[in-house]
């Protein structure tokens, strides 16, 4: 939507007069600079150009994976990744919850149970933050 804005705006033609690229943004305040430089990237461009040059920006700081898509993939990909960690989130708070309720050890519980090999069940906060996670849940079922 952005590159038709700005084409509509400024008569420019993406692909040709500009390129445009999509790159979710994962990392975490207080280690913005050891994420920016070696976490994973997604890159996705409005069209294989804009993707391209993306990477060439992105090569010449990041140490981590870069996987290339389109922009709408990229944007997908990044409010499922907010999505997952918000459930997540919430549901160790609610087996909190729950576990005050019958005298359980809540952090003994979820140590025993993340000893199974395909659960890591997060540890239990004040709540969901930022200014992702708390958003991103309704952008992705408002776009259903």
């Amino acid at each position: 939507r952005m590159a038709k804005l700005i084409e509509r705006v400024n008569g420019l033609k993406a692909g040709r007069d500009f390129y445009m690229a999509h790159a979710p943004e994962r990392v975490m305040p207080g280690r913005i600079f050891k994420e920016l430089v070696y976490n994973s990237r997604i890159l996705g461009g409005i069209d294989e150009k804009s993707a391209e040059l993306a990477e060439i920006l992105y090569r010449s700081f990041v140490k981590g994976q870069i996987f290339k898509t389109n922009s709408t993939t990229s944007e997908m990909v990044k409010l499922m990744e907010n999505t997952f960690r918000d459930v997540n989130i919430a549901l160790a708070n609610e087996f909190a919850l729950l576990a005050h309720q019958y005298g359980i050890d809540i952090f003994k519980a979820i140590e025993l149970a993340n000893t199974h090999p395909r659960v890591k069940i997060h540890t239990p906060g004040i709540g969901v933050g930022g200014h992702c996670l708390p958003k991103d849940p309704y952008l992705l079922l408002s776009s259903a």
